[in-house]
């Protein structure tokens, strides 16, 4: 017997999650059928995690016997299967997944492989950090339309730390990332996905940090130092330029409170950031790994420099607080981020 399940009308952050609960939450059947009749609207995130649950689902089903996922009324999507969309989930319509070279202010769902990235580091010669800063600038070329100034300078420095973050913490071999620019909006949006272990596993292997959950981890990773802590024990890479302090996350945290928002996924549990608003979720029936997506109101964008100045001394002051703790809980986290609204 088919099931039938309608993809919504609009997938963006909240609805894509509630979605992917409910295929993750799906009775057994013999076959699956996604309609996408009533599919209007897809921002970068929803296309990425949408299409991640989907992939995961199938995957999984196929493993446990003779199961068919299939789609219908997709065809008419032009836009979407242009950027990878179905090609993500492993439908055969559309462009596969970097093979559209991006437009004026989108880049299409795009893979990059982690090992990739490193060796090109190793034959060129250069430390993996400017490798990463390269490729982040030419993101941020294709999404801007610019070379410098403030967007360039700021999409550049969030897509640097963002794939930096996911290929230092996730263990996963390859990450994702979509993005738009809506210059009539003055909105941005950029969004990256790995498939591997989520920041609480990464974050565990600090002995000093209490993990309950997975929206523990979220609440705990946006704190400066913490997943670069150095601690009794932790193996020292002295010529490793990734091995830095944990502020990546950080920085992109307050960049998003000052000038946007930020939502972010680990396993089972969804971080959400919107202003002076901190919610940390737990969300079962997630498809795993971590994902993250900021959007900016490019008329709140300062000069980046004077920015991360600012938050990395208000940064340090709070992580000297995390320092000379004995113990790091998420409530820390939540009483720390509320100290900088006062």
């Amino acid at each position: 017997m088919a099931h039938t399940i309608a993809v919504p009308r609009s997938l963006t952050s909240n609805s894509a999650v509630a979605f992917a609960q409910e295929i993750m939450g799906l009775p057994d059947d013999d076959e699956y059928v996604f309609d996408f009749e009533k599919l209007d609207w897809l921002e970068p995130f929803g296309m990425l995690f949408t299409a991640q649950a989907l992939k995961v689902f199938s995957a999984r089903k196929k493993a446990e016997g003779p199961i068919r996922c299939r789609a219908q009324n997709h065809q008419k999507h032009n836009y979407y299967a242009h950027m990878g969309f179905f090609q993500a989930f492993d439908l055969k319509f559309g462009k596969k997944l970097g093979v559209a070279p991006g437009g004026k202010n989108y880049l299409p769902i795009t893979e990059l492989n982690i090992d990739d990235l490193y060796t090109n580091a190793r034959d060129t010669g250069q430390v993996i950090g400017e490798v990463v800063t390269e490729h982040a600038a030419s993101i941020a070329r294709v999404l801007t339309r610019e070379e410098e100034g403030n967007l360039f300078e700021t999409v550049r420095y969030a897509v640097r730390e963002m794939l930096r973050n996911a290929a230092e913490h996730s263990i996963s071999k390859t990450v994702r990332y979509c993005g738009q620019f809506w210059p009539t909006k003055h909105k941005v949006q950029l969004a990256i996905l790995d498939s591997g272990t989520g920041i609480a596993k990464s974050l565990s292997k600090n002995p000093y940090l209490e993990i309950g959950d997975d929206a523990d981890a979220l609440k705990l990773a946006t704190l400066p130092g913490i997943s670069g802590k150095m601690y009794d024990g932790v193996e020292v890479r002295p010529y490793d330029d990734w091995q830095n302090s944990g502020y990546g996350l950080y920085m992109i945290y307050r960049m998003c409170r000052s000038a946007g928002s930020l939502f972010m996924t680990s396993n089972d549990a969804t971080l959400e950031v919107i202003s002076n608003t901190h919610k940390a979720t737990p969300q079962a029936g997630l498809p795993g790994g971590t994902s993250i997506r900021i959007q900016l109101d490019t008329r709140k964008l300062d000069s980046l420099d004077r920015q991360l100045q600012q938050y990395k001394r208000e940064g340090k002051e709070q992580a000297e607080k995390i320092v000379g703790a004995q113990t790091v809980r998420a409530s820390a986290a939540s009483l720390m981020l509320h100290s900088e609204e006062e």
